[in-house]
């Protein structure tokens, strides 16, 4: 009478690693013992899943299961095997802006991070609805001021994917004004220049020349000696670098002066 070997069993998986939600197969494989072979499936944390050849599961959370296979044969030998399977969790992304906030024709500079999901990972940039690019990075330059939406979609190799969008707002370009506390004064007389302007992106630096000397901060008080007309000069330039300029005349009077006359006569 022949004497069959004891069982021996081994198990292997369809996806390694694999993603939440995503269905895997598990199979097993018998040598030796005695037909026929009933099956037990156990799972870590689950326990009992399953009683067929091979089994095909669908896990919901993502971590490290150890997934056991029992075989016993017609008499009554049994055999079993595991595996760890990897779970990752679904794919998840987030942008970063180098510049929330930026002017026209400046190149803003975006990158995605992902989580979960399972490598390699496909990429691809939309600005406000057109396609953009693809990588994991992103340089773009607005042409025009507005709001603009930034979104990526990520695909992981499983197919799985998963999105994120971000608004960028695009400032107009600088512009500048003078408000004078006078543009018609006497020399010698202290006046006071302001400089004001919309657009851009602060912090902004201003430059000021004023009767060939130049200032730099927002506000300037200056008395001009002499009499004549002036220009004043202002230059604005925002964050990044981009500036707008404006002048205007100021006319500057002589001191009042007075004079005494005497006819040579005698009050009486």
């Amino acid at each position: 009478m022949a004497v069959e070997p004891l069982p021996k069993i081994t198990v292997s998986e369809s996806l390694d690693p694999t993603d939440a939600g995503i269905p895997v197969e598990f199979n097993s494989s018998v040598s030796g013992g005695t037909p026929f072979y009933n099956y037990s499936w156990y799972i870590a944390g689950y326990g009992y899943v399953g009683y067929q050849k091979d089994l095909a599961y669908i896990f919901s959370q993502p971590g490290y299961y150890n997934v056991t296979v029992r075989v016993t044969d017609g008499s009554g030998n049994s055999a079993s095997a595991s595996i760890l399977a990897r779970v990752n969790g679904l794919p998840s992304v987030t942008i970063h802006a180098e510049y929330p906030n930026i002017d026209p024709n400046v190149t803003d500079s975006f990158s995605a991070n992902v989580t979960g999901g399972t490598p390699s990972f496909n990429y691809t940039w939309y600005v406000s609805g057109s396609p953009a690019g693809n990588g994991n990075s992103l340089a773009y330059s607005f042409p025009s001021p507005g709001v603009y939406v930034v979104r990526i979609t990520v695909t992981d190799s499983l197919g799985q994917s998963a999105s994120y969008v971000t608004d960028i707002t695009v400032a107009a370009y600088p512009n500048a004004s003078i408000i004078a506390s006078s543009t018609d004064l006497d020399a010698n007389v202290s006046d006071q220049f302001r400089a004001s302007g919309f657009g851009g992106i602060g912090p902004y630096g201003y430059e000021w020349i004023i009767a060939g000397h130049e200032f730099g901060n927002s506000t300037v008080s200056y008395a001009f000696r002499t009499p004549g007309n002036y220009s004043v000069q202002l230059i604005i330039s925002d964050s990044f670098g981009k500036d707008a300029s404006t002048s205007m005349t100021v006319d500057v009077r002589p001191d009042p002066t007075v004079s005494v006359s005497w006819s040579g006569k005698p009050v009486v």
